[in-house]
């Protein structure tokens, strides 16, 4: 009995260190560098496209890291932007990217998580600034839209910007501490698509929400800007959007039973 005790306790190590290892991106701290690039990303510091200036780099910072000894630091002049990216395998859906950002005034800087199944892409989130100064390390979550298939596939991509100046002035893009946030029973955890129908998407202002499975009720519906901001809840059918902006929002279902998350169009 001990042993099979013993036996069942491993085993479930085993598991839940396995779901750990698929949960994590590639050097997410950004403590691992291979030379000039953070290990297991490729960066735009060998795109031949790029001139040979050393403003445009993706660089590591030793100096001001939001945790550890180390975070990734994106620099780019008046003419260029630099970036990052990897992908890696996953076992389930994530449905959240959290990253500590802080920035100069850039023109566009932007964060993008998309999770792919044979090339496709299955879910997506991103968040994006413009003009904006971010002084100190700053919390942001992406919330990352679901789809009833299987994702196989993260990928995410840190795009820098530009300013308008001299060659040699430089702006910057520090990122740090990268997670995925996964629901928590996993996989068994999402609902399905067809339990709720929202619409219209795109939408000029009103959404509607149609629960066509009536053992899921109530509900929660929370709507997040693309920085992760949480802008609206309820648990009323429907919802107004008229006082936003123009873009890309989620919007986000609990139920006792799982968790659904939709882009949505402002137009």
């Amino acid at each position: 009995m001990k042993s099979i005790l013993h036996l069942l306790g491993a085993s479930l190590l085993l598991v839940i260190t396995l779901f750990s290892a698929s949960a994590q991106i590639p050097n997410g701290g950004f403590e691992d560098w291979d030379g000039l690039n953070p290990a297991d990303w490729i960066t735009s510091n060998n795109d031949t496209v790029l001139p040979p200036q050393s403003t445009v780099l993706v660089l590591k910072d030793t100096l001001n890291p939001y945790q550890g000894d180390n975070s990734m630091m994106l620099n780019q002049n008046w003419a260029h932007s630099s970036w990052a990216e990897t992908t890696f395998a996953n076992t389930s859906h994530p449905t959240s990217l959290t990253a500590f950002v802080r920035c100069d005034a850039f023109d566009t800087v932007s964060i993008k998580v998309e999770v792919l199944g044979n090339g496709e892409v299955l879910g997506e989130g991103i968040w994006a600034v413009a003009d904006t100064s971010i002084q100190d390390w700053t919390k942001i979550v992406i919330p990352i839209s679901q789809s009833d298939l299987e994702g196989f596939e993260t990928r995410i991509h840190i795009q820098g910007g530009r300013i308008p100046g001299p060659a040699d002035q430089v702006s910057v893009l520090g990122v740090d501490g990268l997670s995925l946030g996964y629901s928590l029973l996993g996989q068994e955890d999402w609902l399905a698509q067809k339990d709720f129908l929202i619409f219209p998407n795109p939408t000029k202002g009103k959404l509607y929400i149609l629960n066509t499975s009536p053992n899921l009720m109530p509900y929660d519906a929370t709507l997040y800007s693309p920085t992760g901001i949480q802008l609206i809840n309820t648990g009323e059918a429907s919802l107004d959007m008229s006082h936003l902006p123009q873009g890309n929002y989620y919007l986000q279902l609990k139920t006792s039973k799982g968790i659904q998350t939709q882009k949505i169009v402002l137009e």
